[in-house]
């Protein structure tokens, strides 16, 4: 996989192991190298959250996923509302570019929340 090349998966079903299986069946061995693993998840999905990034960790090798779960997810011509759906994004990026910042207690447990972080591309921690 080159730098900067993602590889994408869609699904929609229940429960959410066949979600996740299908989705990864969609790559097909195709994580390469990538470093990095983007989701997002449909409700009810991201109910399951812990359980779907364990086991996208255990099948791709990919430690960094972020994401986000809300009532929908589209993938190219794909949509997924009010109903179980993941999208994943597999991507490379130079190992120097990746850092990603636990942000546990950020967010409330018990409401919405948002977090948003933006830095120039040479900010260096």
């Amino acid at each position: 996989m080159d730098v900067n090349r993602a590889r994408t998966a869609f699904g929609r079903c229940r429960p959410w192991q066949e979600l996740v299986r299908i989705c990864l069946s969609q790559l097909d061995g195709l994580a390469g190298n990538a470093n990095a693993g983007i989701v997002f998840m449909a409700d009810p999905t991201g109910e399951m959250v812990d359980d779907i990034l364990f086991h996208l960790k255990a099948e791709t090798g990919i430690e960094q996923w972020i994401g986000a779960a809300g009532r929908g997810v589209i993938s190219g011509a794909n949509e997924a509302f009010d109903e179980p759906g993941l999208a994943l994004m597999l991507i490379r990026w130079p190992d120097s570019d990746i850092r990603l910042i636990e942000t546990g207690g950020v967010i409330p447990e018990d409401g919405d929340g948002l977090a948003l972080l933006h830095l120039a591309s040479d900010t260096r921690f």
